[in-house]
């Protein structure tokens, strides 16, 4: 297991999808996508730069069987994959795409199924306790493989 916090820090928004990086940021409004040779070095360098950049980076890793994984560390605009509409055109076409985020104060994610919008699921970190609400999808529907257990 990977604690993400400590990996990342206190902010931090991963998505997960059926797609190519590629064709995943440019589906998030990436205009540019290009390889970079240390994605984690140039977020360090962004985030430890003075004034809020203009545009938000997002690092995007293929995993295996045609998964990506995104990775955002700039939340200060907000999460682009926690935006209902990403994660709709991430999942379009029978695909299934979940986005995960963590700041300071809570924890929550988002999975959209089919370009459905579908599981929302969150915790506050003072009060510890998991609260969630199911959006026309079944958990069924989730049942991926190697993805999740059921």
């Amino acid at each position: 297991m990977v604690d993400l916090s400590e990996l990342f820090g206190e902010g931090w928004c991963v998505t997960l999808t059926q797609l190519a990086p590629a064709q995943a940021l440019e589906r998030m409004g990436v205009r540019d996508v290009t390889d970079v040779d240390d994605g984690m070095q140039l977020a360090t360098e962004r985030l430890e730069a003075d004034g809020t950049q203009p545009e938000v980076l997002l690092l995007g890793r293929g995993l295996r069987d045609g998964w990506s994984l995104i990775v955002e560390l700039e939340g200060t605009l907000g999460w682009v994959g926690m935006d209902r509409a990403v994660l709709e055109a991430l999942s379009a076409g029978g695909r299934v795409a979940a986005s995960a985020f963590e700041d300071p104060n809570q924890l929550m994610g988002h999975v959209a199924v089919d370009g459905q919008g579908g599981v929302r699921a969150g915790c506050h970190h003072r009060a510890t306790a998991l609260h969630g609400r199911r959006h026309r999808t079944d958990g069924r529907q989730l049942a991926v493989p190697g993805l999740l257990p059921w």
